[in-house]
C-alpha cells in the first residue's frame, strides 16, 4: 500500500537533521492542496508548528503544559530560516 502525503512527510521530518521547513520543502510529497492539508494535520497533532508564512518548525512538549512548542529558541529559528531563505545573517552585540 502507498504511503499518503502526510506519512511520507511526517516520516521526512522526522528524519531531517533541520528543524525549519519551508513550504517548498514540501512540495515533492504531491499536489498543493494535498500539501496544504497535510501541514494542517500534522500541526494538529503536534508534529509541525507556524513560524511564519510557509515556514514551520518540528515541535516538542512543553515540559510545562505539555502542548506542542518548538524544538529550539526562537533566536536559533530565526537564523536556521533566514539561511534555509538564502539571506546572510550577521549577529550583533
Amino acid at each position: 500500500m502507498k504511503a499518503s502525503t502526510k506519512t511520507k512527510m511526517a516520516m521526512s521530518i522526522a528524519s531531517s537533521q533541520s528543524d525549519v521547513f519551508l513550504r517548498s520543502y514540501f512540495d515533492r510529497f504531491g499536489s498543493p492542496s494535498r500539501v496544504t492539508r497535510a501541514i494542517q494535520e500534522l500541526i494538529k497533532n503536534g508534529k509541525l508548528t507556524r513560524l511564519g508564512y510557509g515556514v514551520y518548525a518540528k515541535t516538542s512538549p512543553s515540559p510545562i503544559s505539555g502542548k506542542p512548542i518548538p524544538r529550539k529558541p526562537l533566536e536559533n529559528l530565526a537564523e536556521e530560516t533566514f539561511k534555509a531563505l538564502g539571506v546572510k545573517v550577521q549577529l550583533g552585540s
